[in-house]
């Protein structure tokens, strides 16, 4: 919102005393809240309100501190560089609230002005301020107005004659070249007509079927904020105890990820269990030193590693990659059968080594066999039906 300059009569001077300088200490009312009226040079007429907030609020009261008196109300703001042509006096730091009005008091201490606040030329206040406008209408105790003065600051506070700003020339000073005030003249307090404002809707609380309108809007508002009230209630009951129950599941998820594996010992496994496994490895480690040799190492390998590194050993040609587990189980019982087993098969297989003449080893062949037979796929022959 743009800012713009304005001109507010409050109305007469208070009691003046004089100073030991000479000068006059006036108690003065300097502004007000309320609405009030401006027009331009075309003849239009608005209202704005000066809501009590706005008027009473410190940062805008700060502003009167110490702010200079002029004669009238001069053609620009007061400026430093024009303050000494311009300022007549000063007002004091002691602000005070009477709402709806705004009291001070005013040193004058120029002679000219003084002459004329004491001949009774001067006998009226009338503030110039800056403020933003809020295009917002409404009504203020009755009377309607088209925007709301906002951010008020005070520039100086003007002394004039009686009746100034009512007519004739002093009403057509202008602080922001377009709009001068018109002062407002209130009605009587007993004549003003009080209204509610409910659900966007105004009532006068002046005429008794206004009011009863208003008490049955006001009942039904409250009706239904209690009603709303109640369910809002029920959804945050609701709310809280779905929280509970996820924060019971999220403890039971952590507890449960958070939870270490027990260690396997061998306490835990039973006896004829152990014994067994004990007896299989026995067995195993024997027949792999059949061929791999006494000296041979098993300590931390697998079955698995121990049964390749047999196969390895016998049949070096034979590519163990991508053969299954039971495919590596045959072999490995086929080339560490018992020696009266493996010569059995030798004799069956390759004949009598004494009587070879062809200077290969008919042991190392048989195994090669064995081996290469366990890769063929099985076949079965069809059932005769």
């Amino acid at each position: 919102m743009p800012r713009v300059n304005r001109l507010d009569y409050v109305g007469a001077l208070g009691r003046v005393e004089r100073t030991p300088q000479g000068g006059l200490r006036v108690p003065a009312a300097v502004t007000r809240a309320g609405v009030l009226r401006y027009k331009d040079s075309s003849g239009r007429e608005w209202g704005e309100l000066r809501p009590p907030e706005e008027v009473f609020s410190e940062d805008s009261l700060a502003t009167l501190r110490g702010a200079p008196v002029t004669d009238l109300h001069p053609s620009e703001l007061v400026t430093p560089a024009t303050h000494k042509s311009l300022a007549v006096g000063h007002v004091h730091d002691s602000i005070a609230v009477e709402a709806p009005l705004v009291v001070a008091t005013l040193t004058v201490a120029d002679a000219g002005e003084l002459a004329l606040v004491e001949s009774g030329d001067r006998k009226e206040v009338s503030c110039g301020y800056t403020c933003e406008v809020e295009p917002t209408a409404g009504v203020y105790e009755g009377e309607h107005y088209d925007g709301i003065q906002r951010s008020i600051r005070y520039n100086h506070v003007g002394l004039g004659p009686a009746g100034w700003g009512r007519g004739g020339p002093d009403v057509s000073l202008r602080m922001d070249g377009a709009a001068v005030q018109v002062p407002r003249v209130a009605p009587p307090r007993s004549t003003r007509m009080k209204t509610l404002k409910v659900k966007g809707r105004e009532y006068k609380l002046d005429a008794d079927g206004e009011v009863t309108a208003a008490q049955d809007a006001v009942t039904a508002v409250e009706s239904e904020a209690a009603s709303t009230a109640a369910e809002l209630g029920a959804v945050k009951n609701a709310l809280m105890e779905a929280l509970k129950t996820v924060a019971g599941l999220e403890a039971r998820l952590a507890a449960a990820e958070s939870a270490e594996e027990k260690p396997v010992t061998e306490d835990m496994v039973p006896e004829a269990v152990a014994d067994s496994i004990a007896q299989k490895r026995v067995e195993l480690v024997g027949r792999a030193r059949r061929v791999l040799g006494d000296d041979a190492r098993f300590d931390g390998k697998s079955s698995d590693e121990i049964r390749r590194a047999v196969i390895a050993k016998a049949a070096p040609t034979v590519k163990l990659d991508g053969l299954s587990g039971e495919v590596i189980t045959g072999m490995f019982e086929a080339l560490t059968a018992s020696n009266t087993a493996l010569a059995a098969a030798h004799q069956a297989a390759v004949g009598d080594p004494n009587t070879r003449s062809d200077g290969k080893d008919p042991s190392r062949e048989m195994s090669e066999r064995t081996a290469a037979r366990w890769q063929q796929p099985l076949t079965v022959s069809p059932r005769k039906g």
